[in-house]
Order: C-alpha cells, then structure tokens, then sequence
C-alpha cells in the first residue's frame, strides 16, 4: 500500500477517504517543521500539502519517491 504524508490541516472526512486506499501519516503541523519534514520525507511514496505552503522546497521534494499534491486552501473536501 502507498504510504501518503498530509503536512497540514485537513478534514477528517477526507483523510478518511485518502485512508480507504492508502496509508495515510496525518501531521497538521508537519509542513513548519522543515527540519523534521525533511527527515522524514523520503519514507512517503507522496505528500499533500496546501498550494500556500512555501516550506515545501525542490530540495526537500527531491527525497520523494512518487509526486507532490497540492490543493487550494479552500475547506473542500476530496
């Protein structure tokens, strides 16, 4: 099963669907932490993260084995 890192906020409705098909790390805060991001980013097969996110950089996302998600800060749901 795809392992999958959400970095930020998001509801838990949708994190419940991610969780049907994936296996999912929820760490809201995750994403200000670049130190500790970092050092775990390259155990995830991808990562979601708002499009706000500026802490995100290529050098970190370097590390990862498949892709990037990037959604709008919008509250939507999935």
């Amino acid at each position: 099963m795809k392992k999958i890192l959400i970095t930020e906020f998001m509801e838990q409705d949708s994190i419940n669907l991610i969780s049907k098909k994936f296996d999912v790390t929820y760490d809201p805060k995750l994403s200000e932490n670049v130190k500790d991001l970092a050092a775990q980013i390259h155990l995830f097969d991808a990562i979601i993260v708002s499009a706000a996110s500026e802490e995100i950089s290529s050098q970190l996302l370097k590390n990862l084995k498949i892709f990037l998600i990037a959604g709008e800060p919008s509250g939507d749901q999935i």
